[in-house]
């Protein structure tokens, strides 16, 4: 246990924001299986936990370093997400580590690192960003992450059998841990941290352009193709095997009736054409009352706002072109001022909305900008 008061003493010299949140907390050693460190939130508040026996193969640097990584994990609210959400646990997993392990300075060997990701799966990405950026890029590496023991490092949530409470109680239990760890370290708090104080204290409002990342991460389709590299199971070398492509076909409509503002439908488009990066083919459907115009936009090409028509409106038109042209999910963005109502095309649906009139349909998700 020497290791663990050293490290302390380490953060306390240095980071005393992680240091007074760890002593703050409740800490418990070789429970819940876990076999390196873990974090949970409680209805009594935080709780940590760490494997003796790993601690100890740390020096108090790297222990320091795993100390800050699972407070962050209950700071950026990682430890509540659940299978039923829609995500694949294994790579949100592994996108969560990355987005916080690039504040810490110190690691041990075998944490995630933006370098070793980038390196390793052949990708390019910004640093800073959150976890919800990683996992839609980190996803289309699926295959060659596999069952992701290899970048596996702590439990996000940990399985305590102790009743967690609401979401409310515990966003309340957090404020006040945090509160108390920034008030004992006297203003040496990293800015990471107040920037996540800031918006504890304020209403939570998830930022649309992370919403509408997050359906499109979860609309990726699964399907196979032939491969000569993996042998049939059924045929074995005589047919081709079969390797899971995930793929996207998104279709984008947008209002051109002359309604939404330049500002409003820029700042869109420009979400959009981030997001193209992700797709296997993305569809512009610019319509008014009837279809104008659509074009295939090629991965992250800069899309410039072009009036096709500017007539009445009618959203129904768009969406039977997203149909025809075999999208696996729509997103529909105009001020839903509209002649008709659309009906459910059985697809993923987002609904980005400027104004204050209700969106045109019952279905789908909704989010305004």
């Amino acid at each position: 246990m020497k290791t663990i008061e050293k490290a302390i003493k380490t953060l306390l010299d240095s980071r005393p924001f992680y240091a007074h949140f760890f002593l703050d907390s409740r800490v418990e050693y070789d429970k819940y299986n876990v076999t390196t460190a873990g974090a949970c939130m409680t209805s009594k508040g935080p709780i940590l936990t760490f494997n003796t026996k790993y601690i100890d193969t740390l020096i108090s640097d790297e222990l320091a370093g795993v100390v800050e990584h699972e407070v962050l994990h209950l700071l950026f609210d990682h430890t509540s997400l659940k299978k039923d959400d829609g995500y694949d646990l294994t790579i949100a997993n592994i996108a969560q580590d990355l987005s916080i392990n690039q504040y810490i300075e110190k690691l041990p060997n075998g944490c995630v690192t933006l370098p070793l990701i980038e390196s390793k799966l052949g990708l390019k990405l910004e640093p800073l960003q959150t976890w919800e950026y990683y996992y839609t890029y980190l996803l289309q590496k699926k295959d060659q992450i596999g069952d992701g023991d290899e970048y596996k490092f702590d439990e996000h949530g940990l399985q305590t059998g102790e009743k967690e409470g609401s979401a409310s109680d515990k966003k309340v239990n957090l404020r006040s841990t945090l509160d108390r760890a920034i008030k004992a370290s006297k203003g040496n708090v990293p800015k990471s941290v107040l920037q996540i104080y800031d918006s504890l204290i304020s209403e939570h409002k998830v930022p649309w352009q992370q919403v509408l990342s997050n359906f499109v991460a979860r609309s990726i389709a699964v399907s196979t193709k032939d491969t000569r590299k993996k042998i049939n199971r059924r045929f074995g070398l005589d047919q081709p095997g079969k390797k899971k492509k995930r793929e996207l076909v998104l279709g984008v409509c947008t209002d051109s009736s002359g309604s939404v503002s330049d500002e409003s439908f820029n700042m869109f488009l420009n979400e959009i054409s981030r997001i193209s990066t992700i797709c296997q083919k993305l569809y512009l459907v610019d319509a008014d009352c009837t279809v104008q115009n659509v074009e295939v936009v090629k991965k992250g090409k800069f899309i410039k706002r072009e009036r096709h028509g500017c007539g009445g409106t009618a959203y129904q038109p768009a969406i039977d072109e997203c149909l025809k042209r075999g999208c696996d999910a729509i997103i529909y963005f105009g001020d839903f001022d509209c002649a008709d109502t659309p009906q459910d095309p059985g697809k993923p649906f987002l609904w980005v909305g400027v104004g204050n009139s209700p969106k045109p349909g019952a279905f789908g998700a909704e989010i305004r900008i």
